[in-house]
């Protein structure tokens, strides 16, 4: 049991940095949105568990996350918390 632990947040830790250095190089200028960095990072870091508990590498993990909808469910989980509470619409003011 503690194995299984100990290879889920080495993988965790694998795939945010990975997710994180992606990120930094894809981006077109030197400033980085950190805001739309956080999806990936955060699909990187479950996408890294599902590697370090199942031992698989970070393709077939990355399958897996796509597979069991994972991806999406942060994709959308992001977007719906950002609109709601980080960049709430002038159209509506939290009260």
């Amino acid at each position: 049991m503690n194995q299984i632990i100990v290879d889920a947040i080495k993988g965790i830790i694998i795939g945010g940095v990975t997710a994180t250095v992606g990120y930094i190089k894809s981006s077109p200028t030197e400033k980085i949105d950190w805001l739309k960095a956080v999806p990936t990072v955060a699909i990187g870091l479950v996408v890294g568990g599902i590697a370090g508990v199942l031992k698989v590498d970070m393709i077939t993990a990355t399958d897996y996350a796509a597979a069991y909808g994972a991806t999406a469910f942060i994709n959308s989980a992001w977007s719906y918390i950002n609109k709601k509470w980080i960049s709430p619409s002038s159209k509506n003011p939290k009260k």
